[in-house]
């Protein structure tokens, strides 16, 4: 409903300026809230306005505050205003002033003002719903809430209220839909406890009710008062185990301290723990973890990390009869420090070591010392221009030159823009920030431009993105769209450049909104080379221009959304009620939205122990939208908790309770209870021998069973440990022995300690668990919590320790496939390298890493292979596939080699200084992925690059069981659209060409439909009607469906009446895409009721191309000549005959390519065209109708493709009828217009859909009679195809067929007919009137001597009369 106010508004707003001298073009946004003030209501907009006086556009002088002019481009102003009314009024008159300050009167239509009810008054009871025991990082944010409720207030209220929600006696959150058009709002309370120190407790209470306040925006407020229905637990079950135990007297840290809490499963209190360090008084919340629970109790773990040496000690905190209780743990820990292989604490210290200086580039080489690579991996932070930040993870061993565990001496080079500004920010792992002095001699200090942004949106929340962007000196570095806490957005590069230079292009990308974060896309950001930084916003002033969407495209905005029981209209879960004791279940859930966008969306759906979203796509045969999902084995028994995303909206299962009721419900069974902890090592014993070491270790998992996981053990003098990949296969899942076995190395250094360092264990219902380095990292439990100190270190002497204090070094360097194009399929580098070392012999174990970098990007590649030569001489390859676009714009970059060791652990590095050259040529189609598609579907979406500007240039080869070449229907310079292929259930090879060159083969796995087997009763999406078309309902050959007849074979139309006449193939006109179809119907036929023989012409043609105001005034008429450019384009054994027809129209200086493809189907068959599948019955003539960019005179304005259809009967004039008829039809979405004489009709079909710059766009057709050539043995009419502004491409695909209709046009209402006794044309109606008042038997003998004299001089020439009778009239037009 709202997007029909949207709609109806910018309406409004047109109609009422087109006598303006300032003309609104486009409202981006529209209210659709309350006031906010006192007297009136105060709508903010923005706006284009187009200023048609060319005087300018320079203020308003009543629009309050609010008014600024963001951008001018030629004659358009964007801006922002706020448009004032009183209560009850709408609409207001703006005075918009010139740049002559002269003031014009603008009336600009706003909605009615409305007050906000007051006080507010609740709908229904409030509603209450508990999370039982819910651990949703979504839901919790940065509290823990063991126990926390959804209240549901549904107000009465009608518009979005901008609500400030406070709680009297509990923790009320800020509520889930705040400022949306609804009238449910959703309130997340709970009770916390105040953080204190456990030793020394305050008494608190909790109330035995509470208060809700909603405050509007004019601070008024309406107070509801809620029973408290938790906060009286009973804690006499509650039970507490600590590990360490409480009689440890010291943890070793960095460590963590567990405890486990059972309660009651209806224990009716949240529940807080603490843990306090008494030195600094300083009191840190652990986070809670549900880990197990059944039908009775529930267990939660609580873990807090110990990372500074001090006395800690613990409690756990709830309220019993409305009172606060602290349960103290009895449990002092004093931290100690570990070992240093664990420590997270280390020293990294860089210096700027050197800059070379390139034409184009820099390169940065920093160095890096007494490097402690303590957790494996590190991590790089580089800012340019105190904006532009690059973040870098490099693996172990990369940067690494020299050294070993404790003093390993590194460099980092690094390629910047020969164009700097300001000094290089970097950061190095956790080492203090540097800042070195890069400035160039030339610095640039212009902000690149953004020009212009274009979009098409594609299936399942995916868009093709366009953006024109320029910098003058350093050149594009990349283009953000969007941007959260959580995640950088989108960015375009320079190697997405698809035409001009990074410095002055067109960019193209297609991206897909993921589940894991939802964007917001209102600003978009754009960087050069040299750190400066632009900006466009949707809301404030950005430039000259403004993003074209807030959102991604056709995720749902929050305005349009209403938590009601009317937002989704069909929701269910395929399975309910499920045991999944000791075993994973997939479910299905289906719904539906009052108002979906179908295809264009995505719906996700993420269970409470899941990290990440299930996606569901809409499908097209159910009309729903579609989530499998995999609920794990052994879930907590009954209803889970679980988040429905339907972007940019969330709602908690408790949410969609209180919306929908009971359907929202996920009820699980399981028998052994619900078990969320992952495996843990039980013991560890750790034993050395005289040549190797071994750890025996104890994993358990007694419900879900382990499965698999990861060990990493370390050596004091290697910064490599030895890895070990654990796997239950032939174990007890339960509860087994593992052994693990390290060589005690035969040369040494020094003495060197060894550890474990690293544990992963997952368990078969995808419970993990991960240690590292003494830090619990993931979900925060830790798989060694039940050892009660660190991991014994197993201590190994030196006794006859090597001098070498050398690593190896690299010798024969080769490098094939330079230089090569970075924009081709081929991008192969052949690298190889040899390893020698003088003194200790080469450590194959330590296999060396490649790392690629070029300007401000870089990649690492493992070797593929480290072959021995000699003990001390090994081969390595890096070889690989560059990533697309690598090198450029530079058309240079480096590589270097880091990680090789020998066996005395020397590690060792080496950079390449000399560059590699690329090229980049972008002539060379790449196919990269696809849209899935199904077996049922005959379209296919390629995405990819360089396919070309040039529709013409571009064939698509298809390889399955036979190969055929087709053409693309819609395309971008990444996309390409293939319809009407041929259906397949198995795989098929697909190549692009362009412009005769050949793209790499992709394989196309077709996917199968999922098969739905709904609950009783089968659910209905649509609206069921009253009563079908035709007498009996359609015809007596159809069947009546929901959405109107489904005929029967080979019958069809809205009411089955109608019967295609085969026929032979039209008479095409070679001047012009004209085509002439003639028939003969012979008596005695399943065709013919008549005696004698009738013969029908039609006659089809293109008459021109006009141009109309939005008002309807004619602006420009383009009529057709005879000078089409004329093509047989039928295939070589083909059924089908296709022909081509090619003009131009010319508009100032831009000329407009028409191409219209004419194709006859002789046999039936299914076509797909705009996401719609239309059967082509036998006999039908297709037109495919294709027209380039068209210059039009406004924004605002439209096309018509005029058509013209005709059809003469050879039946005489004396007793025959006509009929037009038109409307919807039933089987397709599209629109049908039927030309009947007597028994015959000429029909045509228009697909209400057209692809308008590669978007499916509703479009409409205009039908009008042409009453100067109509008789009652012929009709005809010109059909007026409704094109909306464009901006490089349109296609449309009307169809015609000659039909036999079982209901004469005499039996039609409102048919034209003639009788004997008079010429003239007489309805229907008017003839009855005459039979009542004349005498039947005169009429009839009147009739039969007319009608005897006229036969008598028939002549077998009527066919060619009336072939030369449509020429002439098609002359006319």
């Amino acid at each position: 409903m709202i997007k029909y106010k949207y709609i109806l508004l910018v309406f409004f707003i047109i109609v009422s300026l087109i006598h303006s001298e300032y003309v609104v073009k486009n409202v981006i946004t529209a209210p659709t809230d309350y006031c906010y003030n006192g007297s009136g209501c105060e709508f903010t907009y923005v706006v284009v306005f187009t200023d048609n006086e060319g005087l300018g556009l320079s203020g308003c002088l009543n629009c309050g505050l609010l008014f600024y002019i963001y951008s001018k481009v030629g004659n358009e102003y964007l801006v922002r205003l706020t448009a004032t009314v009183g209560f009850g009024m709408a609409n207001t008159t703006l005075m918009i002033t010139d740049d002559t300050t002269n003031s014009h009167d603008t009336v600009f239509p706003t909605p009615v003002c409305m007050e906000i009810p007051y006080p507010v008054t609740l709908l229904q009871p409030v509603s209450f719903q508990k999370y039982i025991f819910a651990n949703s990082l979504d839901l919790i944010d940065t509290y823990e809430r063991f126990r926390i409720m959804s209240l549901g207030f549904k107000l009465n209220v009608t518009k979005g209220v901008k609500w400030t929600v406070t709680c009297q006696g509990v923790k009320c959150l800020d509520p889930s839909y705040s400022s949306m058009n609804s009238d449910m709002q959703f309130i997340t309370i709970t009770w916390e406890s105040p953080v204190m120190d456990p030793a020394a407790p305050v008494a608190l209470t909790q109330p035995e009710s509470f208060t809700v306040t909603f405050t509007d925006s004019l601070t008024r407020s309406t107070v509801f008062t809620v029973n408290n229905p938790i906060a009286n637990a009973d804690t006499s079950n509650v039970e507490v185990s600590i590990h360490p135990s409480p009689t440890s007297t010291f943890v070793k840290i960095p460590n963590s301290l567990n405890y486990f809490v059972t309660v009651p499963r209806n224990f009716s209190s949240n529940m807080i723990a603490y843990n306090a360090m008494t030195s600094a008084l300083e009191v840190s919340v652990p986070r809670g973890t549900l880990v197990y629970q059944d039908n009775f109790t529930a267990t939660m773990l609580y873990s807090n990390k110990i990372e500074l040496q001090d006395t800690w000690r613990s409690s756990i905190n709830f309220y019993s009869n409305y009172t606060l209780e602290y349960k103290d743990t009895n449990a002092t820990f004093l931290g100690s420090l570990s070992s240093p292989l664990l420590s997270p604490l280390y020293t990294l210290q860089s210096t700027l070591q050197n800059i070379v200086d390139q034409p184009t580039y820099r390169i940065v080489t920093v160095g890096i010392t007494a490097m402690t690579y303590a957790s494996g991996n590190t991590s790089i932070l580089m800012n340019m221009g105190g904006s532009m930040f690059f973040r870098l993870t490099p693996p172990y061993p990369i940067g690494i030159m020299d050294g070993n565990y404790g003093s390993a001496i590194g460099q980092y080079s690094l390629v910047i823009s020969a164009f700097c500004r300001s000094n290089m920010g970097f950061y190095y792992g956790s080492a203090n920030p540097a800042s070195y002095d890069v400035i160039s001699t030339t610095p640039d200090n212009v902000i690149p431009d953004i020009t212009k942004v274009e979009w098409v949106s594609l299936k399942g929340l995916t868009m093709v993105i366009r953006i024109t962007a320029s910098d003058s000196d350093s050149g594009v570095a990349y283009i953000q769209i969007g941007q959260s806490s959580k995640s950088d957005g989108y960015k375009l590069f320079p190697s997405d450049l698809i035409s001009g230079t990074f410095k002055s292009g067109v960019f193209e990308k297609v991206i897909t909104l993921e589940a894991k974060e939802i964007i917001d896309l209102e600003r978009i950001l754009i960087f050069d080379q040299a750190g400066n930084q632009a900006m466009i916003d949707y809301e404030f002033k950005s430039g000259n221009l403004y993003p074209p969407f807030k959102i991604f495209p056709y995720a749902i905005p929050l305005s349009d959304f209403q938590p009601s029981d009317t937002f989704i209209n069909y929701f269910e879960f395929l399975h309910n009620d499920i045991d999944c004791t000791d075993t994973d279940f997939v479910n299905t859930l289906v719904l539906n939205f009052s108002t979906p966008n179908n295809q264009y969306r995505k719906v996700f759906i993420k269970l409470d122990h899941d990290k990440d979203y299930t996606a569901g796509e809409w499908d097209d045969v159910y009309k729903a939208f579609v989530i499998n999902f995999k609920i794990p084995m052994n879930p907590p028994p009954g209803p889970l908790f679980y988040n429905l995303r339907y972007p940019s909206i969330t709602l908690s299962s408790f949410d969609l309770v209180q919306m929908i009721g009971s359907k929202a419900e996920l009820r699980v069974v399981s028998q052994r209870g619900g078990d969320r902890m992952p495996p843990a090592i039980t013991s560890v014993t750790p034993i050395q021998f005289a040549t190797f070491l071994t750890w025996t270790i104890v994993i358990e998992d007694l419900i879900n069973g382990f499965k698999s996981g990861i060990i990493q053990i370390q050596s004091t003098n290697d910064l490599q440990p030895y890895e070990f990949l654990l796997n239950s296969v032939g174990k007890n899942q339960s509860l087994d022995t593992y052994v693990l076995s390290i060589p005690i190395p035969s040369v040494c250094r020094v003495a060197e300690s060894y550890q474990i360092v690293y544990v992963e264990l997952e368990d078969n219902g995808g419970a993990k668990g991960i240690y590292s380095r003494g830090l619990v990292i993931d979900n925060g439990i830790s798989p060694l919590l039940y050892l009660e100190n660190e991991i014994t270190v197993l201590n190994v002497p030196c006794t006859t320790p090597s001098s070498d204090i050398t690593p190896p070094y690299v010798v024969g360097n080769s490098v094939l496939g330079i230089p090569l194009d970075v924009f081709s399929n081929t991008r192969l580098v052949n690298i190889s390298f040899q390893i020698k070392d003088a003194d200790s012999n080469i450590s194959g174990r330590h296999i060396p890493w490649c790392r690629y970098y070029t300007l401000y990007q870089e990649f690492y590649i493992k070797s593929n292979s480290y072959t021995q030569v000699l003990a001390n001489h090994y081969i390595a390859d890096c070889s690989t596939n560059l990533p697309y676009g690598f090198g450029f714009p530079i058309g240079e970059f480096y590589i270097s080699i880091h990680g090789y060791a020998d066996d005395v652990y020397n590690v060792g590095g080496n950079e390449w200084s000399v560059p590699f050259q690329v090229t980049s040529m972008f002539n060379v189609p790449i196919i990269e992925s696809y849209l899935p598609v199904y077996t049922d579907e005959d379209q296919l979406v390629l995405f990819g690059r360089n396919f070309g500007e040039i529709l013409t240039d571009i064939a698509i080869h298809i390889s399955s069981n036979s190969t055929v070449n087709y053409t693309a229907n819609a395309f971008s310079t990444v996309m390409v659209n293939i319809i009407s292929i041929p259906k397949s259930n198995v795989p098929y090879d697909v190549i692009v060409y362009v412009a005769g060159v050949a793209s790499n083969t992709l394989t196309v796995v077709p996917k199968v439909r999922q098969v739905i087997v709904f609950p009783t009763p089968t659910p209905s999406f649509t609206q069921v009607p009253q009563k079908c078309a035709g007498t009996p309902e359609c015809s007596g050959k159809g069947t009546c469906t929901p959405t109107g007849c489904i005929c029967s074979e080979p019958w069809f139309g809205i009411d089955c009446s109608s019967r295609v006449i085969p026929s032979q193939p039209p008479i095409v006109n070679s001047s012009s895409p004209q085509a002439t179809t003639q028939v003969d119907i012979i008596p005695g036929s399943s065709d013919s009721q008549e005696e004698d023989i009738i013969s029908l012409t039609t006659l089809i043609s293109i008459v021109s191309l006009d141009e109309y105001k939005f008002d309807g005034t004619l602006v420009n008429s383009h009529k057709f000549d005879e000078d089409w450019v004329f093509t047989n384009s039928t295939l070589e054994g083909s059924q089908n005959l296709r022909y081509l027809y090619e003009t131009q129209v010319t508009r100032y200086s831009t000329t407009t390519n028409i191409t219209v493809a004419m194709e006859w189907f002789r046999d039936s068959q299914i076509i797909r065209f705009a996401d719609q599948d239309l059967v082509m019955n036998p006999s039908t003539l297709k037109y495919n109708i294709t027209m380039t960019k068209y210059h039009f005179e406004s924004n605002l304005n439209r096309l018509q493709l005029r058509m013209y259809a005709s059809i003469i009967s050879s039946e005489s004039t004396v007793g025959s009828c006509i009929y037009q008829d038109s409307g919807n039809t039933t089987d397709s979405d599209s629109e049908y217009i039927k030309l009947q004489v007597n028994g015959n009709s000429l029909y045509g079909r228009f697909i209400k859909r057209a692809i308008v710059d590669t978007r499916i766009t509703a479009i409409s057709t205009i039908v009008t009679s042409d009453t100067e050539n109509e008789s009652t043995n012929q009709i005809s009419s010109y059909l007026a195809i409704q094109i909306p502004f464009y901006s490089t491409k349109v296609h449309i695909d009307p169809d015609f067929s000659i039909l036999v209709d079982t209901k004469p046009a005499r039996e039609q209402p409102n048919s034209l007919c003639t009788d004997s006794l008079d010429s003239d044309s007489l309805t229907t109606v008017q003839l009855i009137g005459i039979i009542v008042g004349c005498s039947l038997a005169v009429i009839l003998v009147g009739v039969a001597l007319f009608i005897y004299q006229y036969r008598k001089h028939w002549t077998w020439g009527v066919k060619i009369r009336r072939v030369f009778r449509l020429q002439r009239i098609s002359r006319k037009i």
